[in-house]
């Protein structure tokens, strides 16, 4: 949802506005509230890999843990311009 707004706003932009369009990315911060769940999600699932579990889902939860991590740092909005 936040990658869509962003996205909208940089095609409604002009060619000055698109130039400077980081300084206009700063106003989405909030965005990284998303990391507070999963940084609690990867803690939560690296205790359980300590303790004996099925070590199938856990490789599956801590591989989808970390790529929802990456993807909160990576501009996900360039790739629908």
């Amino acid at each position: 949802m936040t990658n869509r707004e962003i996205a909208n706003r940089y095609i409604m932009a002009d060619g000055k506005t698109k130039a400077l369009f980081g300084l206009i990315e700063l106003s989405f911060l909030y965005k990284y509230y998303f990391l507070i769940p999963a940084s609690l999600a990867l803690v939560l699932e690296l205790i359980a890999m300590k303790r004996n579990g099925t070590k199938q889902y856990d490789y599956l939860v801590l591989t989808s843990v970390l790529l929802s991590i990456v993807l909160v740092f990576f501009p996900v909005w360039k790739l629908m311009v």
